[in-house]
């Protein structure tokens, strides 16, 4: 017997206190001691349990209870009214029999849920039970509740019961669970009057007609199952809570006169008009994710009272619209996607304006270097070109325009249709940052050439463009052009390749040597661009109309400045700086242009020619110089390689635009200041790595269906500050470190999967860091997580001397810990291992605080030369801040660097600056004339925050930039030593202003 169990007894004996804790006691039988604790009203042998909305813990802290038996000493408890002997899904009791229990008259409420119990009979004459909970027992026979009729809240979830019928006495319940049950008839309730609350979802059930009369019904919830009527719902006017995701509901307007309904999930289903939901004006929460609906200008309303549309699929994180996954034509993908500021703004737009419609598309040539991408291109839109010669490839993206005519009924007179045909590098070094062109609402042709003998889905170059197309593009479109290079043809399996993507239209061929080789192609190309879902799509007329002007200036400029875009939108319509950057944000996410307005840098630039970003990045990439240092660059290789009069002036936000895209970042503490592209780095696993796997190493992997390329690179450069040392790292892995805990993560030469290995003191802490990093990687791929399976080591006696011990699933281990199959057997050593303690073993409850990706503030320090000593004994006084900022001063400067534009720059940048005041910095020219205005301006739009920091006595207070809040206090001056003990005081008020200011 436990002995804190006994404890527990002798204190409530002391007590005489009506409940009574004893989970987590150890106990695998009920003690019979319990009889004399005849005060009792509620006892508790579970780990957690609920009782009406509260759900509670045990507050012991011994081993958990596995009850088996009960005891004759609840015979004793009179006044038990609450009893709670449930296990839970990660620790099962063993209990089957109930007999003990029969004379509890008094029992209100009875919990024996995850337990082995089968029979119910013993319960049969206790008619004070209000709420019975046996879901995942062994019960299938309901019968013993015929005369329960005080029952008002039943649980049978997860049980194999079928029949219902010795439930339709029970006139008094409330809530009924049948969830998971293979029951099919739910006729039995069709009399439960005051059914208010019903779950029937994973059960075999089809037919709702029985539900039609249960007026008082709030709750109801059928997921995953057959159900395609809701007729029998449309008089249940106090329906509040309606749940049908994953049926096979179709139609909506049996709900159309629900007013009390706050909540209705109707995701993945067949539904695609919301007309039936126009007066449902209560709703809070309305779920549509992974439907066929296009046009949610029918909520307007809700809209407009501030119900927020989400493109999320955490729909448990509240009330809003969701609308992740729909092919939204009203208002477009990428107007929703910017919430209801950007969709209100739409819809009057359009009324404003008045509409115009899309007639535009992209066509994409993707396929493996000197497949004869440029040859295709050029025999379909540039016949007056030649052929390329063979070693004549493309760098990174060409992009050419072409216009044919397409007839609609709006448009008698014809109407021009714009095919924008970008052209793809294929080489190896392009592809991983193709990702960020492949683009939805797109048309593809991959192209394939007759140097090898065929090609089917096993071909791994042909599948990863398909993979990568299907993946990157949401399932657009693809046509195949088989280049019959030299005549040579030969055969493809196109009808396996078709299903394995469906997506796949149709194959051509020939040889582009022949002029007229693509007219076929030409007149599918014309075809399937025509029917893209949002052609013909509707727009405000005059967003075409400013939209025509910045592709017009496109073709003469590459950049424009922020403003430059404001001024264009003021020609068109009245100016309003929110409208304007909606449609800026809109025409960013179609590839109209790059604008990326959460960066601060590049926020005040518009880049028109994405084809000027491409090769300024590619020119970097590419380059022999950069390649022979493995990725390394400074300011200098920016200067030798973007000395084009189109990117003098724009290093630092091509600089930006690398680091944007996830493609290098800055190595700390170098100087000069070094970069680092990832991708450059050596292909070799460093030779002190061969060996670094050891038993006992915490295991984690990430098996793709399909891999994208560059995923490594990319989370080296998203968690680059622990990659301490950058020899260590490779085209494929990286060692990533903190203080004594190391993780190595590569993918292996076979491929289709990055490992993560960790071993030190935070090793669980740093691998989870990594992985909930990768985790967002994979969710930036539409649909990749779907297709990511998770292995998790096995830790049995055998398992823990290996250095590649036997993997579990992830999501198998899920299920299981769900169903309540708390062990799994290693199918090497066939030792059972414990499931929970496999997945505590590979993840944190919480991340550490050194896992959250921080973007430090940046502190800019404008000074006086003069003043230089002082400026350096703030820096000094600075450093216990250091973690929490950057700072610059023009010390940071490199040799050559033109610092007028630099320092503009690194302004523009600032979040704070910091302006040391003496008569120095007041008679300096370019401080007054320069600095200063540029940062009234900035702080006018709260860009930044200007402290004065008084550091010598002068006549300040009078000046423009006196209206800010100086440092020290009161204004008082560093220098002055009869306010101050010394100015080292002064500096530590000056220090702790700052700090207020970061947090």
């Amino acid at each position: 017997m436990s002995e804190l169990a006994l404890r527990l007894i002798a204190e409530n004996k002391k007590t005489r206190a009506t409940f009574l804790d004893l989970g987590n006691c150890g106990l695998t039988e009920v003690p019979d001691e319990i009889g004399e604790l005849v005060w009792l009203e509620g006892l508790s042998f579970a780990g957690e349990w609920r009782d009406g909305k509260q759900k509670y813990e045990s507050q012991n802290t011994a081993s958990k209870n596995n009850i088996a038996w009960l005891s004759g000493g609840f015979r004793g408890l009179k006044q038990l009214k609450r009893l709670f002997l449930n296990g839970v899904i990660f620790g099962r009791h063993d209990l089957i029999d109930l007999s003990p229990l029969a004379s509890l008259n008094t029992l209100q409420l009875l919990d024996i849920n995850t337990t082995e119990v089968a029979s119910l009979s013993p319960l049969a004459n206790l008619t004070g039970l209000h709420r019975l909970d046996i879901g995942g027992t062994q019960v299938t026979d309901l019968s013993p509740l015929v005369r329960l009729s005080g029952l008002r809240q039943l649980i049978i979830s997860l049980t194999e019961v079928t029949d219902l019928r010795p439930l339709a006495t029970l006139g008094n319940l409330q809530q009924l669970d049948i969830l998971g049950t293979p029951v099919t008839d739910l006729s039995p309730l069709a009399i439960l009057g005051r059914l208010k609350y019903l779950e029937v979802s994973n059960t075999r059930v089809v037919n709702l007609s029985p539900l039609k009369r249960l007026s008082s019904l709030q709750q109801f919830y059928a997921l995953y199952t057959q159900i395609a009527d809701l007729s029998p719902l449309a008089n249940l006017r106090g329906l509040k809570q309606l749940n049908v995701s994953g049926t096979q509901i179709m139609d909506l307007s049996p709900l159309a006169n629900l007013g009390g309904l706050k909540g209705l999930d109707v995701s993945y289903t067949k539904v695609t008009d919301l007309r039936p939901l126009a007066n449902l004006e209560g709703l809070q929460q309305l779920n549509v994710l992974g439907t066929q609906v296009t046009d949610i200008k029918i909520l307007l309303r809700l809209i407009e009272k501030g119900l927020e549309v989400k493109w999320s699929s955490d729909y448990w994180n509240g009330n809003g619209i969701y609308v992740k996954g729909c092919p939204l034509i009203n208002p477009p993908v990428a107007i929703a996607q910017q919430g209801n500021a950007a969709i209100l703004n739409y819809f009057r737009e359009k009324q404003a304006q008045g509409t115009d419609h899309i007639y535009e598309a992209k066509l994409l040539l993707v396929g493996e270097g000197g497949a004869g991408k440029t040859s295709l291109l050029r025999r379909l839109y540039q016949p007056a070109l030649p052929l390329p010669e063979e070693n004549e490839t493309t760098k990174g993206i060409a992009i050419h325009r072409h216009e044919f005519e397409v007839r609609d009924a709006r448009y008698p007179n014809g109407r021009m249709f714009r095919l924008n045909v970008w052209d793809f590098g294929g080489q190896e070094i392009y592809h991983a940052t193709h990702q960020f062109f492949l683009t939805q609402r797109s048309l593809y042709v991959l192209l394939d050439d007759t140097r090898k003998d065929h090609k089917t889905l096993l071909d791994e170059g042909f599948k990863y463009w398909l993979e990568a197309v299907d993946l990157l593009s949401s399932h657009s479109p693809v046509l195949i052009f088989q280049n019959e290079k030299g005549g040579r043809s030969k055969s493809i399996d196109l009808a396996g390749i078709k299903g394995g993507f469906d997506n796949v239209k149709d194959c051509y061929r020939g040889n582009l040597e022949q002029q007229d080789v693509a007219e076929p192609l030409r007149t599918a190309i014309e075809f399937f661009a025509q029917n893209l879902p949002h052609i013909g799509e509707e727009l405000p007329a005059r967003w075409l109309d400013i939209r025509a002007d910045i592709e017009q200036l496109a073709e003469l400029q590459a950049t424009i400045t922020q403003n430059e875009y404001f001024d264009l939108y003021r020609k068109h319509l009245p100016f309003d700086r929110d409208k304007a950057l909606h449609l800026s944000r809109y025409l960013h996410d179609l590839g109209v242009f790059l604008h990326f307005q959460d960066d601060k840098l590049l926020a005040r630039t518009v880049i028109l020619q994405n084809q000027w970003a491409t090769t300024a990045v590619f020119k970097m990439l590419d380059d022999e110089t950069v390649k022979a240092q493995l990725g390394r660059f400074t300011a200098g290789d920016c200067a030798r390689l973007w000395q084009d009069s189109d990117y003098r002036d724009m290093h630092p936000e091509l600089l930006a635009l690398m680091q944007k895209f996830e493609l290098c970042y800055a190595l700390p503490d170098t100087r000069p200041e070094t970069w680092l592209a990832p991708q450059l780095l050596p292909p070799s696993k460093p030779e002190v790595l061969n060996d670094w796997a050891k038993p006992g190493d915490l295991v984690l992997r990430f098996c793709y269906e399909f891999l994208p390329k560059g995923m490594v690179s990319r989370l080296m450069v998203r968690q680059h500050y622990f990659v301490q040392q950058p020899e260590l790292a490779w085209m494929s892995g990286a060692l990533f470190e903190r203080d004594e805990t190391q993780v190595l993560v590569e993918i292996p030469p076979k491929g289709g999967e990055i490992v993560l290995r960790a071993r030190g003191v935070e090793r669980k802490e740093l691998l989870s860091v990594l992985a909930a990093d990768l985790d967002k990687l994979n969710n930036t791929f539409n649909g990749l997580a779907e297709k990511v399976t998770k292995l998790i080591p096995c830790h049995c006696k055998s398992c823990r001397l290996q250095t590649e011990p036997e993997f579990f699933g992830q999501k198998q281990l899920l299920k299981r810990k769900k169903d309540g199959k708390l062990t799994i057997e290693c199918p090497a050593s066939y030792e059972d291992v414990r499931v929970l303690e496999l997945l505590d073993g590979i993840q944190v409850h919480k991340m550490p605080d050194w896992g959250q990706a921080k973007i430090l503030p940046s502190i800019f320090i404008s000074y006086s030369k003069h003043d230089n000593d002082h400026k350096d004994t703030l820096i000094k006084h600075l450093a216990g801040l250091r973690n929490n900022m950057i700072t610059w001063n023009d010390r940071d400067l490199l040799a050559g660097e033109e610092w007028d534009t630099r320092i503009k720059q690194e302004l523009h940048q600032a979040d704070i600056v910091l302006y040391l005041v003496s008569h120095h910095s007041m008679a300096t020219d370019y401080i007054q004339n320069v600095e200063l205005p540029l940062i009234e301006e900035l702080c006018k739009n709260d860009e930044c925050k200007l402290v004065p920091i008084i550091v010598d006595f002068c006549l300040w207070e009078k000046l423009d930039f006196a209206k800010y809040n100086a440092l020290p206090n009161k204004g008082e001056p560093v220098t002055n030593t009869q306010h101050w003990v010394n100015e080292n005081q002064a500096w530590l008020e000056v220090v702790k202003g700052i700090e207020r200011l970061l947090n």
